[in-house]
């Protein structure tokens, strides 16, 4: 989370990441971002966590999302609602991140024919796009009806399609990737049954259907975006990204029209437009007497004149003009009679960068990406496979050694600091706990002073225990106790009626020897 290419991977409206193997922690955060997040259940022979899928949607459109829960009870799905009227769309779009287990995999649970009947439900209620890893190679096998055509209804004077039925569009696609694998003839027939078309090789950014993974042995296209046909208009593009040294498949983007009007959103768009440059003023002592000479003025009475004269349309280009002309006189008499204030400018924010790396690290990287770079652009060159796969190793084993030697040094530090120097040794705890970009490489107890504090403070504390199930013990024997058939006299409990009957009947009290 500390990388600086993976957060600006990120800077996305809405980012759907599979196979995180996330396990059951609790979620990380992004700022700006809110996060959902579904986990695949460890079995006992597992070793680690696999599967997993994070979804991080930006805060000023969250509010137009809805996490459909009980939409699917697989854990390699998650269904997401996009609202029609807080993106300005005709229909509501139903978004799925998809991740479809290898034919020969373990985990491989009917996963497309489940996905076929949640798609069948929600295709009434509006539109939908399906994202993600499919592990289908399709080729350029039609995902859509060839030769499609009406003219059958006119066969012998029968009508033997509905009167709703849309002939299908042939949009022919284009695939880098010619293989065909198991899974291929399943999605293209949930394709063909739902009206849905793959965007790969269809358009701006992935004419060409390039590659989306990489190993040392081959390409191959697994990873789609797919969408009803009826949205395919909205496409602005599809973006497939190039080869890094992150992960062994490429990133994919889809960008959508859409018309937002949330008024946060409306914010956004005046921010990016620099409004915040625009000056604000303060009204002080002698502002009352500037303004009345500054209304005195002939240039100033003409502007105001001009704009009671002049005759504006009732439409927006009539709007428009009007509001120009206003504000320009407005500005003139502000900064006339008030002072100026002029607004910060935002500062841009430092990249993040991780404490145990170097040049070398980073060099290595941008070596990586430049070769993943040509490599999609020439996948027929067999000489820079190799390559990569050789600096990928050589990064992976760097970052470790790295890594290393600087828990080493940090380590050691704290250690002399802990003898020679306290105050040093809490003011390295505080300033690792403010760091967020290098948590992930901090042990869990050097982050949190508070936890080391509560460690000490609790020596010699008795643990607790669980009052409510002592005393359900304590009754549970009692009865128990009460129950014994051939309880021996020493072993039953001396009750207070005995020692009443055994105190009359002595000659001295008994209760004097109690």
């Amino acid at each position: 989370m500390t990388d600086p290419m993976f957060l600006d991977f990120l800077n996305k409206d809405k980012n759907l990441l599979l196979e995180t193997w996330k396990g059951e922690l609790e979620d990380f955060k992004i700022e700006g971002y809110n996060i959902i997040s579904k986990i695949r259940k460890k079995t006992k022979k597992d070793k680690r966590h696999s599967g997993g899928i994070i979804v991080t949607i930006k805060k000023q459109f969250y509010k137009g999302f809805s996490y459909l829960k009980d939409a699917t009870s697989s854990q390699h799905r998650l269904w997401l609602k996009l609202g029609k009227y807080f993106f300005g769309l005709k229909q509501d779009i139903y978004l799925c991140a998809v991740y479809i287990p290898p034919f020969s995999s373990a985990h491989n649970d009917n996963d497309l024919e489940n996905l076929e009947n949640e798609i069948s439900s929600f295709s009434i209620e509006g539109q939908l796009i399906l994202i993600g890893d499919f592990n289908s190679r399709t080729a350029m096998k039609a995902d859509y009806i060839e030769n499609d055509s009406d003219e059958i209804n006119n066969c012998d004077g029968i009508d033997l399609l509905p009167e709703s039925y849309i002939t299908n569009i042939e949009i022919r696609r284009v695939n880098q990737d010619n293989t065909l694998n198991t899974l291929v003839n399943k999605l293209l027939e949930l394709c063909l049954s739902s009206r849905l078309r793959i965007l790969n090789g269809r358009f701006l950014g992935d004419s060409l259907g390039y590659f989306t993974y990489m190993c040392n042995t081959e390409f191959s296209t697994v990873d789609y975006a797919i969408a009803s046909e009826s949205l395919l208009p909205e496409v602005k593009y599809f973006k497939t990204n190039d080869f890094t040294y992150l992960l062994d498949h490429v990133q994919i983007n889809l960008y959508m029209n859409c018309s937002i009007i949330a008024d946060t959103c409306m914010k956004k768009c005046l921010d990016e437009k620099r409004w915040h440059l625009i000056k604000s003023y303060k009204w002080t002592e002698l502002s009352f007497s500037k303004l009345i000479d500054v209304l005195s003025t002939e240039n100033v009475k003409k502007e105001i004149l001009d704009l009671e004269m002049q005759h504006f349309n009732s439409n927006k280009l009539g709007v428009d003009g009007a509001t120009k002309k206003l504000t320009k006189i407005l500005q003139t008499i502000a900064g006339n009679t008030c002072k100026g204030i002029s607004k910060p400018t935002k500062k841009k924010k430092k990249k993040i960068k991780q404490v145990w790396s170097d040049n070398t690290v980073y060099e290595t990287k941008r070596q990586i990406n430049y070769l993943g770079n040509k490599i999609k652009n020439n996948v027929n060159n067999k000489s820079l496979k190799p390559k990569y796969f050789e600096l990928y190793k050589k990064l992976k084993k760097m970052t470790k050694q790295n890594k290393f030697e600087y828990h080493q040094k940090l380590y050691k530090s704290l250690s002399d600091y802990l003898k020679n120097n306290p105050e040093k040794y809490w003011n390295v705890l505080k300033a690792i706990k403010k760091k967020p970009n290098i948590e992930e490489d901090i042990p869990e107890i050097l982050m949190n002073e508070n936890k080391i504090i509560k460690h000490f403070q609790d020596q010699g504390t008795p643990a607790p225990y669980d009052k409510p199930f002592v005393n359900t013990l304590e009754r549970e024997l009692n009865i128990l106790e009460d129950n014994i058939e051939l309880n021996m006299e020493t072993d039953a409990p001396i009750t207070f009626a005995e020692v009443i009957f055994d105190n009359v009947a002595a000659e001295q009290p008994l209760l004097n020897y109690l």
